[in-house]
């Protein structure tokens, strides 16, 4: 009771025995201090190179692209939003190398999300033809967004 009273917040027993007590002040720096610690040593763990990324997504391309055209809907409905977070992987990459995103950067990925949501409700809906149409669709996109990030 006279912690709370002297505003004291955490406490924990040291290893000889006895309490040690905190202010709130302290143990917001100390979360403060961790989450710098953490964002430093996850600094090595960034979602990678746009070439890295590019990799990875054309694993999911094809794996996008034969589900849709076989017309396996449970497979394009599960890779698809896959390939959407890689897109928005591959933009927090870019914004993180270079410090911003262009608004040109910005606006291809957003095309190509677009065409995936596009070719994900013709997948939905069963309507093979307009499904063919999109994976065209997605895949010139997809190279669009690719030459601009890559620079190629």
């Amino acid at each position: 009771m006279a912690a709370a009273a002297a505003g004291l917040c955490g406490m924990f027993l040291h290893p000889q025995g006895f309490m040690v007590l905190f202010r709130p002040g302290y143990l917001a720096a100390l979360a403060a201090a961790c989450m710098v610690v953490f964002a430093c040593c996850r600094e090595g763990r960034s979602p990678g190179e746009a070439q890295e990324i590019f990799e990875e997504m054309s694993i999911l391309r094809g794996e996008v692209s034969t589900a849709a055209l076989s017309g396996n809907q449970k497979h394009a409905a599960h890779f698809i939003p896959i390939w959407d977070d890689w897109t928005r992987r591959l933009q927090v990459s870019a914004y993180l190398r270079e410090g911003s995103l262009s608004p040109y950067r910005r606006m291809k990925a957003k095309v190509f999300r677009d065409r995936l949501e596009f070719l994900k409700h013709a997948v939905e809906e069963g309507d093979w033809e307009e499904s063919r149409e999109y994976i065209q669709a997605v895949d010139r996109a997809y190279r669009r967004m690719r030459q601009v990030y890559l620079g190629t």
